[in-house]
């Protein structure tokens, strides 16, 4: 059975989605589904990753977070 479109959606963002800290990822509009999502970096803090995220966006690329389980903020 082929998967649906919806499915290659939710499969790759589960796949880039961690259990524990944080990924960035920037998403590619012109890629085919299931290949959209690019990994730029893990870390374990929201601020950490907030702060890459922020340098790797652009106008036409946002970076988005996925993640948040078990996650530790710093103080």
């Amino acid at each position: 059975m082929n998967e649906s479109y919806i499915e290659k959606i939710i499969k790759e963002k589960e796949s880039l989605t961690p259990k524990t800290g944080f990924n960035i990822v920037l998403f590619d509009d012109y890629s085919p589904v299931g290949e959209k999502l690019t990994l730029v970096d893990h870390v374990e803090t929201i601020e950490e990753a907030e702060k890459i995220a922020k340098k790797v966006t652009t106008n036409e690329n946002p970076a988005y977070i996925y993640g948040g389980g078990n996650a530790k903020k710093n103080n």
